[in-house]
């Protein structure tokens, strides 16, 4: 025979969890932009918690979507996004409030963060791209590309112009897709690897250092080993352009294709 106590407390066991699954459930919000810009125009988008996505369409218009999350209404009504948008320039940052009176208590009080999705002219100059806690992605953009990330992946592919791409806590992995002469190209990471794809026909001199990492390349260079450091310098084609790696603790691969 079914004890009526358990019975009872079944049965207020159920809309208990519910209500504590409802109340654990983030909330989300999505805000959109469109900036019709001209040809070669710059665009800056600085984040702090969340993914950076760009990619690149046959368009003269930067389409954003922002889609914010918290953990409630309150965390989340405190992350603002500020635009300042001209033909010429395209600035996006994102200010996260604090709930309990310093600014700077965002890290503890307010854990909210920002996915950007971007589509963008295939000319744009990606000025600064940077997040601290996220990954950042780049597809098919031709202009300049500077990009920077704390904890998180670099990766991007379909580049063509000078390029700065540089992480802490994370791995950065590069696709070019034409390297011209006299263009430049670092890449830097702490903690993760590189790894660089570039036309089999470049003209550059290529400089390579890790210290706990191999270094390995498809260009015919000489890796030097150390005690503790390993590095890598020479000159492919006639040299116009200029290539740097740099990491601490992973390995560079320069490959190509």
């Amino acid at each position: 025979m079914l004890n009526l106590r358990t019975a009872i407390t079944g049965s207020l066991l159920v809309p208990a969890l519910l209500v504590s699954a409802v109340a654990m459930a983030d909330v989300s919000d999505e805000q959109n932009f469109e900036f019709e810009v001209n040809p070669g125009a710059q665009l800056r988008l600085d984040n702090v918690n969340g993914d950076i996505s760009i990619s690149a369409w046959d368009a003269n218009v930067i389409a954003v979507r922002a889609i914010k999350t918290g953990d409630d209404q309150e965390e989340l009504d405190r992350i603002n996004i500020v635009v300042d948008a001209t033909e010429d320039a395209v600035t996006i940052d994102t200010k996260h409030g604090s709930g309990k009176g310093s600014w700077f208590n965002w890290s503890s009080d307010g854990k909210g963060s920002v996915e950007y999705i971007v589509q963008a002219p295939r000319d744009l100059v990606l000025r600064a791209i940077e997040t601290v806690n996220g990954d950042i992605r780049i597809e098919d953009v031709e202009g300049r590309v500077n990009a920077e990330t704390v904890n998180g992946d670099i990766e991007t592919s379909g580049l063509a112009g000078p390029t700065e791409l540089e992480t802490v806590n994370g791995g950065i992995e590069a696709d070019f897709d034409s390297f011209a002469a006299g263009q430049s190209a670092e890449f830097e990471t702490v903690n993760g690897r590189i790894r660089v794809y570039l036309p089999r026909d470049i003209s550059a001199n290529i400089s390579a250092g890790s210290v706990n990492g191999s270094i390995k390349n498809d260009f015919g260079l000489t890796e030097k080993t150390g005690i503790a450091s390993h590095s890598l310098d020479g000159v492919v084609g006639d040299g116009d352009g200029e290539l740097k790696f740099d990491t601490v603790n992973g390995s560079i691969q320069i490959r190509a294709k």
